[in-house]
């Protein structure tokens, strides 16, 4: 069973819109470019992008962390500068303004 907490991680920020009002609007190919940069940092890291390192356990931190796109890569994991560059154009704050290759380069990176 997949936790709320982890399921949320795979969301893009939603910046004011609640997912039970009119105004929200899915996005499937921005949620898909979401996933894959945090499938890609998984890979890459070894931990979900989101969570406070010192209390990954704190829902509400969490959600506050993708809200504001908090994340960092850790100086002692050794990733290549376009991975770190492709995860950077991929975790912005307003997922439509997401590199419109990123999608892409995911998919080359984890294949």
């Amino acid at each position: 069973m997949i936790s709320i907490l982890v399921l949320t991680a795979w969301l893009p920020p939603l910046r004011g819109k609640l997912l039970l009002t009119d105004e929200f609007v899915y996005d499937k190919q921005i949620a898909d470019v979401w996933s894959c940069g945090v499938t890609l940092y998984v890979m890459a890291v070894g931990a979900y992008p989101f969570e406070d390192p010192e209390e990954p356990k704190n829902f509400r931190k969490t959600i506050q962390r993708i809200l504001n796109v908090q994340y960092a890569i850790p100086d002692y994991v050794n990733i290549s500068p376009e991975c770190r560059h492709l995860i950077s154009r991929i975790f912005v704050g307003d997922p439509a303004m997401a590199s419109p290759c990123s999608y892409n380069r995911a998919l080359i990176l984890i294949q």
